[in-house]
């Protein structure tokens, strides 16, 4: 059964440096942060929709749309289908969200400082207003985001001896702050979005910046398939100049 912190131990949520006030405090649960779905949305600006025949949350801000259900690893932003590590529940006849998935999925950022057991959220503009207000990266500020946070993103840079390869981990979430991280299988039709490589998309503007892969340094490539565009199914596939290309199912 999951751990869950209350009392004392209960944490503070500041917003653009205010408290957060909620009518039942916000709570942990295996490490991750809950919040009452009404209060939350609405400070952040959020207009929501509740559905409780099926237990779905479907929040609106400006042109992003949210759509949560309470229990489920998924959720949607703007119709695209991403991971959601701590699920949304209900306690004691009231839902809960998880803090830090709602907040960086408007676009905000999320600092924890553990001391203190507080959560802090910023925009990333002065306004709340609207995400459309929201700074719009440039394809450097893009590539230099994604480079920065390659952990974060389940990709890791290995150097086996005879090649540089990259591995892609396919648990981890792919929404941060705002921007989604797409690994696009080699030979896949995407509109405009080409062959293989990275995209880093701002899932705020829908502006997309390719990520270019240099074959020079990159003798091996491997890869798995990002969660969000598969199935169950786990693909690899591995390219070398060389030897051309082949699938290991």
């Amino acid at each position: 059964m999951p751990s869950v912190v209350l009392a004392a131990d209960t944490p503070k949520v500041i917003i653009n440096g205010k408290a957060l006030d909620l009518d039942v405090p916000p709570q942990i649960y295996s490490g991750r942060t809950f919040v009452p779905l009404r209060g939350i949305f609405e400070a952040l600006g959020t207009q929501i929709q509740w559905d409780p025949t099926t237990e779905t949350i479907t929040a609106t801000k400006g042109s992003l749309v949210i759509v949560l259900k309470v229990g489920e690893s998924f959720a949607y932003i703007n119709n695209e289908k991403v991971s959601v590590d701590a699920p949304a529940r209900i306690v004691s006849g009231r839902t809960l969200v998880p803090l830090r998935f709602v907040s960086e999925a408007l676009g905000l950022t999320v600092n924890w400082d553990d001391k203190t057991m507080t959560v802090t959220i910023s925009s990333k503009t002065d306004s709340l207003s609207s995400p459309t207000s929201q700074k719009v990266m440039t394809p450097e500020e893009a590539v230099a985001l994604f480079k920065a946070r390659l952990e974060e993103i389940g990709l890791t840079v290995v150097d086996s001896g005879y090649g540089i390869y990259l591995t892609y981990d396919k648990s981890k979430d792919k929404v941060i702050d705002g921007v989604t991280y797409y690994f696009i299988q080699f030979g896949e039709s995407y509109p405009d979005w080409g062959g293989i490589g990275f995209y880093v998309v701002n899932s705020i503007t829908g502006e997309i910046y390719s990520i270019a892969v240099d074959w020079e340094n990159y003798e091996t490539f491997e890869y798995e398939l990002d969660k969000n565009l598969a199935d169950d199914e786990v693909f690899k596939q591995y390219f070398s100049p060389n030897e051309g290309m082949y699938e290991d199912m």
